[in-house]
């Protein structure tokens, strides 16, 4: 079928012709565990690369391996290309469908107070990222809020009262059209999405995996239904994977270049939703697990047992790790900066004890005692308060008036009990029976195959990063309940 060049252990190297690999199948079969003939291991590797073509091969990959290779690849991007026009379509159309949810007044309140006056404290609850870009075609068309249903306590939340001014004087059409726009616009960060689905797991299991993965994406109920909306949950699930999609590839290949792709997409991510604040713990943790020292295996991917007696291992020299280390840090300043940025630096670097705090928490108080109109700071008088914050003010009080609500407490249900206050477990509850049996069928099989299934799994390394963010958010919101 002619012969082809294939990346094997990072160099480009000449293999032989498929029809000499299958003779090698009965040398292959007997091979030993401990034998260590590179060529047969060659062999082996390049007889595993050409039965996950046949694992993962899709429609149009025909012809010998060279031009196989090109027509699978112009396949699958075609592929790609037609779930992400229907994945916009689908968008388009139910965001032309649907009446606005109750959220989506607000936010659009919020981000055309944001490009009228610059104001961060109208939904101050979430980062300005989406909002901005959703109101901003409806600005364009005249929108204008109403500002006399401003207000601007600590405890006020202005985006309701301006929001239901603003539909009340835009009429039903107007209202209409202008929540038809800005859901419109949102629709990119869907496909930020899609994209990132496609390009991390073709990076990771191949080009199949890459074309499976944005097509659960880009028919899953939940992401079409959050993504024909101005709310932020898609749109920070996309910067989100998008910031660990760079971060990924700075940890496989650091550089200066990469690095700073990975600074945007970290700032990118704080600008959608505070939750994404755990990738300031999260990413520096991670960098020292990549950094750990990994066992050494041979050209076929076996492990060869003991290390060198020289001490060598894989992971990378000692002398990169400061330059690495000084990359991290630039990283993390990087997405500190854009974060500030976003918000044009409005009260960056306030003292703590400047702030006036709503929750039980950074006031200090237990909930059960707390008035929930007064407000204090538990950090006046003490050292602590002239501790300058490295955020803008509205990120600081967003995040406090978010944690008001977590404190105040409200009356759930969970197996049967109601009861007021929840439960640390009711997210996997909730997502043991709520999620799609086929969502599940398809997990199971992913653990499986990692487990028992060496060709269809990536490295420890790689699978840690990918679920790493995701279980930290879980944990997070956990704790919260």
């Amino acid at each position: 079928a002619g012969s082809a060049v294939v990346p094997v252990g990072g160099r480009r190297e000449q293999i032989l012709s498929l029809g000499d690999t299958v003779r090698l199948v009965p040398v292959l079969r007997q091979l030993r565990p401990d034998d260590r003939h590179s060529d047969l291991k060659l062999h082996m590797l390049q007889l595993r690369r050409l039965l996950r073509v046949v694992r993962f091969g899709v429609p149009g990959c025909r012809g010998g391996l060279a031009q196989r290779s090109a027509g699978c690849r112009l396949s699958v991007y075609r592929l790609a290309l037609l779930c992400a026009i229907m994945h916009s379509f689908l968008l388009a159309w139910s965001a032309a469908q649907h009446n606005a949810t109750i959220d989506e007044i607000g936010h659009l309140a919020g981000g055309i107070a944001l490009w009228e006056a610059g104001r961060f404290d109208v939904y101050r609850v979430n980062p300005p990222l989406v909002r901005a870009v959703a109101a901003a075609p409806v600005v364009l068309g005249g929108a204008r809020s109403d500002w006399s249903a401003y207000r601007n306590g600590p405890h006020d939340r202005a985006e309701w009262t301006m929001g239901s001014a603003l539909v009340r004087a835009s009429g039903p059409e107007g209202a209409y059209q202008a929540f038809v726009l800005a859901r419109w616009a949102c629709i990119p960060f869907s496909l930020v999405g899609a994209w990132v689905c496609f390009r991390w797991a073709r990076d990771l299991y191949g080009s199949g995996a890459g074309l499976l993965a944005m097509t659960l994406w880009c028919f899953c109920p939940n992401v079409i239904g959050h993504g024909q909306l101005i709310t932020p949950d898609v749109g920070a699930a996309s910067l989100g994977a998008l910031a660990g999609y760079v971060f990924w590839r700075w940890l496989r290949a650091p550089d200066w270049g990469s690095a700073f792709l990975a600074g945007l997409g970290l700032g990118l991510a704080e600008l959608t939703k505070f939750t994404w604040i755990v990738l300031f713990l999260v990413w520096p943790i991670v960098w020292l697990i990549w950094r750990q020292p990994r066992p050494r295996t041979d050209v076929a991917g076996i492990p060869t047992g003991a290390a060198p007696a020289t001490g060598e291992s894989s992971a990378p020299p000692a002398r990169t790790r400061p330059r690495e280390a000084m990359q991290l840090a630039v990283i993390l300043f990087l997405g500190l900066y854009l974060t500030n940025a976003g918000y044009g630096f409005e009260g960056t670097f306030k003292r703590l004890d400047d702030f006036d705090f709503v929750s039980p928490t950074l006031m200090g108080t237990a909930s059960q005692e707390q008035d929930f109109q007064a407000t204090g700071n538990r950090f006046r008088g003490t050292w602590a308060g002239a501790i300058p914050a490295p955020l803008p003010a509205n990120y600081v009080l967003g995040i406090d008036l978010q944690k008001l609500d977590f404190d105040r407490g409200k009356w759930s249900y969970l197996g049967g009990q109601w009861r007021f206050g929840g439960w640390w477990l009711y997210y996997l509850y909730a997502m043991a029976v709520k999620v799609p049996l086929g969502t599940w069928l398809l997990a199971c099989l992913a653990i499986a195959a990692t487990l028992f299934a060496r060709g269809y799994s990536a490295s420890p390394r790689d699978e840690i990063t990918l679920l790493a963010p995701a279980i930290a958010v879980l944990g997070v919101v956990s704790a919260e309940t």
